[in-house]
């Protein structure tokens, strides 16, 4: 759908703007109408090109979204309508959040259904609005709604560990990038000219320095831009190389790192599978739904495969094996859960085992990548002492050659 805006007035005669979301500028006119409003301007709204847009735009906070759905909860609970609910979800929250609520109750109040109106709106997590999709048949929305704010609250803690684990690596990094731009900046220049007044010559490493130093000190105003612009390069080419079936079959076969995505992924999976089951959502549904859980495409396609194959009518552990994606502990999980009947029970357990697999993971990774950090600084303040201290080596030996001649 896309976004449009309108000015319009109501019956009373009453001037009003806003947005309502369609999928044609004929369906936006058509949807004020039903609504009682007469636009006397209807313009699309400009957007940023899928490509920038998915480059700049902020991804759903999974706590935000837990509040959501816990609120969300309660209200329906208590029987409250449904474009009452957006009502009151929208009433303090601001930004895109905020907006995206706004025009769902547009929608809800046109004769939208909930998973219909939050299709398409990028501030809503695709499992949110295909979980709540594939509820609506249910009639069960409330009890959706509280498992899907222990969803989300659980992810932001799984979120906040990984961030975490990362801080540390991030903060010596800075360091590092610290120390050479202050070296650059303030104790190369004294050495150059010392070295410069002495006509001595220097070693590669030290013109190196020297050329990198006099660089950035009389164009730091075109480095900065540069490297903001080579970072921002550098970033999306690496999203894109991520996106690559290549690249993420290289990264699952990682020791260390793969089995930390690896169990993050199954554990969601099963939290997921268990939520939607529990609500008796039928099981095609149910992997519809988790086509949108994992960010690897790998992933995706193994779950939609699998889908595919349990609509034709192949059991739920079948067709998960078939894909050759998942580890052979998790389709035997499938297998006793659904032999013995109590695969419902079993998720949740399994779902925590695997949870505790990923953090034991993310403790492995950050001690790997605590002594490699520590020795690349190390490398860097080395090279730079050699590059500082080289010519003075240089011009001791030169000396010391020259007394012992005569």
């Amino acid at each position: 759908m896309s976004a449009y805006e309108y000015v319009a007035t109501d019956c009373s005669g009453l001037r009003k703007t806003g947005v309502v979301s369609a999928s044609s500028l004929g369906d936006a006119q058509r949807s004020l109408r039903i609504s009682g409003f007469y636009p006397s301007n209807l313009m699309e709204r400009w957007s940023l090109p899928d490509s920038l847009a998915k480059l700049f735009s902020r991804q759903p906070d999974p706590q935000e979204m837990s509040e959501l759905c816990r609120e969300a909860s309660m209200l329906l609970a208590n029987a409250v309508p449904l474009d009452r609910t957006l009502s009151l979800l929208a009433l303090h929250r601001q930004g895109k959040l905020g907006a995206a609520i706004r025009r769902m109750e547009h929608l809800v109040l046109q004769g939208y259904s909930l998973g219909q109106a939050m299709q398409g709106e990028t501030a809503i997590p695709a499992l949110m609005w295909q979980t709540v999709r594939s509820a609506e048949m249910s009639g069960n929305l409330s009890r959706v709604f509280e498992d899907l704010s222990e969803h989300f609250e659980i992810t932001a803690q799984d979120e906040s560990k990984v961030k975490a684990t990362l801080f540390y690596p991030k903060v010596i990094v800075v360091f590092a990038l610290f120390i050479l731009v202050f070296i650059l900046t303030f104790l190369m220049p004294s050495y150059i000219e010392v070295y410069v007044n002495s006509e001595m010559a220097l070693p590669t490493p030290t013109r190196i320095l020297v050329d990198l130093t006099d660089l950035f000190n009389h164009f730091w105003f075109i480095a900065i831009p540069f490297l903001a612009i080579s970072f921002t390069l550098l970033r999306t080419g690496w999203r894109r190389l991520r996106s690559t079936m290549a690249w993420e079959s290289f990264e699952l076969s990682l020791p260390v790192l793969g089995a930390l995505q690896q169990n993050r992924l199954l554990a969601q999976l099963c939290r997921t599978l268990a939520m939607l089951l529990q609500v008796g959502i039928p099981l095609d549904r149910v992997l519809l739904s988790c086509e949108g859980l994992p960010q690897q495409g790998i992933w995706r396609d193994s779950i939609q495969k699998a889908r595919q194959q349990v609509v034709r009518g192949v059991s739920f552990a079948e067709a998960m094996d078939s894909t050759d994606c998942f580890p052979d502990s998790f389709i035997q999980l499938l297998l006793i859960g659904s032999e013995g009947g109590d695969l419902l029970q079993m998720l949740p357990k399994a779902a925590g085992y695997y949870t505790r697999q990923a953090n034991t993971s993310s403790e492995k990774l950050l001690q790997l990548l605590q002594p490699i950090i520590m020795l690349g600084v190390a490398l860097l303040i080395g090279a730079l002492a050699v590059s500082l201290l080289l010519p003075l080596y240089n011009q001791a030996d030169l000396v010391n050659s020259i007394s012992g001649m005569r």
